[in-house]
């Protein structure tokens, strides 16, 4: 069994050492440095470098949204520590007081990241009408679910 578990650990990492490289070809009789400008300004303009910028409001209120979502995933994962805490305390009043503790302060939170998600989006969304920009910046809007 150890044997068999070298081998596929040796294939695998041989895969990984021993690629192919592969060449592309290039129709077009263009050089290289042609060819390398060209991809930079293909991913300048997928990056959006090329667009006007953005307005510093707008930017400042992603970010501030990004950062209250990571908080409010913070408190959700608080939270369910907070169950797993009272799930293996087993009776003991220390843990179990760790444990309602723990919850009240996601909880508390939660109502906190909730009530300042819901101001910046506000904030933004107003934001965003009095500049008169057409591309959203809102966090909610711009992932786009399968």
């Amino acid at each position: 069994m150890k044997v068999f578990l070298y081998i596929i650990m040796g294939i695998v990492v041989s895969s990984f050492l021993f690629t192919s490289i592969v060449y592309t070809v290039n129709d077009e009789k263009t050089s290289i440095k042609d060819a390398a400008v060209n991809q930079l300004n293909v991913g300048a303009k997928e990056a959006g470098y090329g667009e006007n910028p953005q307005d510093p409001r707008l930017v400042v209120n992603t970010i501030v949204m990004f950062f209250v979502s990571l908080f409010g995933s913070i408190m959700t994962l608080l939270f369910v520590y907070a169950g797993y805490l009272f799930l293996t305390s087993h009776g003991e009043e220390s843990k179990l007081t760790t444990a309602r503790q723990t919850a009240q302060a996601a909880v508390i939170g939660l109502i906190i990241v909730l009530f300042a998600y819901s101001i910046a989006y506000f904030v933004g969304k107003r934001a965003q009408e009095i500049t008169g920009t057409g591309k959203t910046t809102m966090l909610l809007e711009t992932i786009h679910y399968i």
